[in-house]
């Protein structure tokens, strides 16, 4: 089972394909009256639920880094019980004492928005500034040069007919600006509200499996070869209904099937 905290309701950024998650469609913008966890209600939840079933602790919101002692606290419980931990962020946030942290208690994964390596696109999509969107990339660099594992969260907002140029630049540049050992997956998501996701899922996967070197054989995963490393791509068709992780939400806990994982708001 996996347990994941949605540190605070609100954002930083205004996504043009940001759902929310979980949180009844409340604008991630005007939620900042909503109560948060307290440290200790992190530490008694987690403990509440049985280390022995959780596999790993999941930290995402809105936007954790809004929270950073919270993180960390999260952090510091996470490795003091030996579980993994993984962040989802938009990234364009700089906090020292969290990013220290961060390296401190060996971070299992940084899942990074980033639905495009066009600024000019990226902004228009997120409502970034130019200062967000230096702190993205300088943040990119630091967990990079930190050996953090990191993932690319990218939601495809492009147009159908556009998909196959759009992956394919996509890839080349992550990892010709990067070196490809830097990343954990490159993770292409499909959104739920899409009306023609089916197609848009067809056509990206088809992409994908071109990309992909098997080497005469089938592997599990879509795994794009660079001669010495691979890279697993995940490509996701998000469902709102799907059971899947069991969900926290501030103000309190959320009653959850702890079997199947559906949340209910």
């Amino acid at each position: 089972m996996n347990v994941r905290f949605l540190m605070c309701n609100y954002c930083n950024l205004r996504c043009s394909y940001c759902h929310n998650e979980y949180q009844g469609g409340i604008d991630c913008q005007t939620a900042k009256s909503i109560k948060n966890f307290s440290k200790e209600t992190i530490c008694k939840t987690l403990e509440e639920y049985n280390l022995n079933n959780i596999d790993s602790i999941k930290i995402s919101g809105g936007e954790p880094f809004l929270k950073p002692n919270e993180v960390i606290e999260i952090l510091e419980f996470s490795s003091r019980m030996n579980k993994k931990s993984v962040i989802l962020t938009n990234a364009t946030i700089h906090d020292s004492i969290l990013f220290n942290k961060i390296i401190e208690n060996e971070v299992h994964e940084i899942r990074i928005n980033l639905s495009t390596f066009d600024i000019t696109k990226y902004k228009n999509i997120t409502k970034a500034n130019n200062e967000q969107v230096k702190v993205l990339y300088d943040n990119i660099d630091y967990f990079t040069k930190n050996k953090i594992p990191i993932s690319l969260n990218v939601v495809l907002v492009c147009q159908p007919n556009e998909i196959k140029n759009f992956i394919i630049d996509y890839v080349k540049t992550a990892t010709t600006t990067y070196k490809p050992m830097n990343f954990k997956s490159l993770r292409f998501i499909i959104n739920d509200w899409l009306s023609d996701k089916d197609n848009y899922f067809e056509k990206a996967n088809e992409v994908l499996v071109s990309l992909t070197n098997t080497s005469g054989k089938q592997r599990k995963d879509c795994i794009i070869d660079f001669k010495d490393y691979y890279i697993p791509v995940s490509l996701i068709k998000c469902n709102m209904n799907k059971e899947s992780d069991v969900y926290l939400i501030p103000p309190g806990i959320v009653l959850t099937n702890p079997k199947k994982g559906k949340a209910y708001a």
